[in-house]
Parts: structure tokens; C-alpha cells; sequence
């Protein structure tokens, strides 16, 4: 047996480029800067992580980290990429997103939201569903590092504020937010898209 900490294979492998086996290489595009793609991407990861248990649940207990930091970063991005686009269209007095925090993040998600509904004669849009998700979040892991990590920078270990939880409630109620959290935001992307267009033609 090799001593502790010696390698017994040497690496080989560069993976950060494309192999020969070309069906395996995943098309990183420089142009990737859009926030759908980030969003989807982590509540995609999260949606087939639950998938995988559906047949074995052996590993749940473990998987559980990553799929409730993977949906809360969606969250988070889902909000921030709502609110940058809502300042442009609607010159509202609201500085970029910073830090992680849910409940600040949502209640400037609910300001952006407002006023986009009031250009389609809305007044006050029920937005119940989200609510409920990002409160939920938010009591859990205020800050975004429960369950990213096991101790905090001052090294004391988390403690975490739940003890059970139902992964098939989660996915659903998920679902259900980001359902409404992607109707707001293509609406405002959409009238983003028109008011860039008007620009473009001269209008004002």
C-alpha cells in the first residue's frame, strides 16, 4: 500500500478542451452572458438530481445539499436578472443587485414587478406563489451558505434550521415559482426588446 498522500496514477487528461470522443464535449460559448441560461441551468441540474432518486433513494440524505443550493441559486439569479432588466426598462431609482440575500432581493423583485404590471393595467399582481418559495428559502438559509458548506468562516459548524424535508413538495412548489418568476420576467425582457427597438426607430 502507498503511503498516505502519494498519487498512485499521474494525471493524463486535460479536460477544459474538447476530447476525441466529441459527443462528450460540452460548447462552453463566450457569448454565454444571458441570465436564462445560468437560471435554467441550475434548476435544471436541481430537477434531475430529484429525478434520480425517483428509482433509488439511497443517496437523498447526501444529494439534498446540492439540490436545495442549486435551486436557491436559481432564485437568486432568477430575481437579480428580473430586477436588472426592470431598472432598464422602467428607470426605477434602484441600484444593481448585491449580495445574496433572498428577502432584499424579492422585495426589489416585487417593486420591478408592480410597476411592469401597471403597463398592462394591473395594480397589484398576486404573486403568492413566489412569496411563498422565497420565504421558505429565506427563513432556511438567509444568507446562501447552509448548505454550500458545513462550518461557517469562523469555522463553527451549521446549524441548520430544518430536519426533514420532502423533495417532492420542493420540485413542486419550485415549479410552481419559477413558472411565475419566468411569465414576469419574459414579459419585462420582452418590452425591454420593444423599447430598444423604439430607440433604435427614433421613437420616444
Amino acid at each position: 500500500m502507498p503511503p498516505i498522500g502519494l498519487p498512485t496514477r499521474r494525471p493524463s487528461d486535460e479536460f477544459f478542451r474538447g476530447g476525441e470522443d466529441w459527443w462528450h464535449d460540452a460548447l462552453v460559448s463566450p457569448h454565454a452572458t444571458n441570465w436564462t441560461i445560468y437560471t435554467s441551468a441550475y434548476r435544471m441540474a436541481a430537477n434531475r438530481l430529484i429525478d434520480s432518486l425517483a428509482d433509488d433513494r439511497s443517496e437523498i440524505d447526501f444529494l439534498i445539499f446540492p439540490i436545495l443550493y442549486l435551486y436557491r441559486h436559481y432564485l437568486e439569479l432568477s430575481l437579480k436578472g428580473l430586477i436588472r432588466d426592470g431598472v432598464c426598462l422602467l428607470d426605477l431609482g434602484i441600484k444593481p443587485p448585491e449580495g445574496h440575500g433572498l428577502n432584499k432581493l424579492w422585495i426589489q423583485a416585487k417593486e420591478v414587478i408592480n410597476a411592469a404590471a401597471r403597463l398592462d393595467g394591473q395594480k397589484w399582481p398576486n404573486l403568492s406563489i413566489i412569496d411563498n418559495c422565497i420565504k421558505q428559502f429565506a427563513e432556511v438559509d438567509p444568507t446562501g451558505e447552509f448548505f454550500r458548506y458545513p462550518r461557517h468562516r469562523d469555522d463553527k459548524p451549521v446549524a441548520h434550521r430544518v430536519s426533514r424535508i420532502n423533495v417532492r413538495l420542493l420540485r413542486k412548489e419550485m415549479d410552481n415559482a419559477a413558472q411565475e418568476i419566468e411569465i414576469w420576467a419574459n414579459g419585462i425582457s420582452a418590452y425591454l426588446d420593444l423599447k430598444s427597438e423604439a430607440a433604435g426607430e427614433g421613437y420616444s
